[in-house]
């Protein structure tokens, strides 16, 4: 290994396997006996591997196995007081409309998201998510910001606009405040 992703055949050749068979029961592929997918299943966590977000889309999409079309779709996740209150202001509005417009004409989806909704935690709607396989995030800004939100940041990639979210460290953009004077 070279420090950087693990690899499935990396986790083969450790488990003394072929790469198909180590995707077979990474995927959970009934051809592969129980305790052969345990074994393997415990030498990829061993190893620290994770599948690739973007390749398993990739892939999926390949197959014609996505579920309609969430393979295109990034999350806005909001996590205002209110499900639409950030709607009611000029900056927020103009970010959203902005990542929109672009993510549409780069062939995406955004899909808005509110940690605010009953029973959400940040945990729940990371599987939400990657059960939808939608694997890009997008944080909106969002005033006092306590405390950094708990998904499961291995699995997607993420960005964000401003400051408001310092953890983790993810992709930003931000205004030219010298320059808007």
């Amino acid at each position: 290994m070279d420090g950087g992703r693990v690899t499935m055949k990396e986790v083969a050749e450790a488990a003394g396997v072929s790469a198909s068979t180590v995707c077979r029961a990474l995927n959970s592929n009934p051809q592969i006996p129980e305790a052969t997918r345990q074994r393997i299943q415990a030498v990829a966590d061993q190893l620290g591997y994770r599948p690739d977000p973007l390749l398993s889309a990739f892939a999926a999409r390949r197959r014609g196995s996505s579920t309609g079309s969430s393979v295109t779709t990034i999350a806005y996740i909001t996590n205002f007081k209110s499900r639409d209150i950030w709607l009611k202001n000029p900056f927020y509005l103009r970010c959203y409309e902005g990542a929109k417009r672009r993510l549409e004409g780069q062939g995406y989806k955004l899909e808005h998201f509110w940690l605010g909704e009953p029973n959400m935690t940040p945990g729940r709607l990371s599987r939400i998510l990657y059960a939808r396989g939608i694997l890009g995030l997008f944080l909106a800004p969002t005033p006092n910001v306590h405390k950094p939100l708990d998904l499961d940041w291995e699995k997607f990639s993420c960005a964000t606009v401003g400051y408001s979210h310092m953890s983790p460290i993810l992709h930003r953009s931000t205004p030219h405040h010298f320059h808007a004077m």
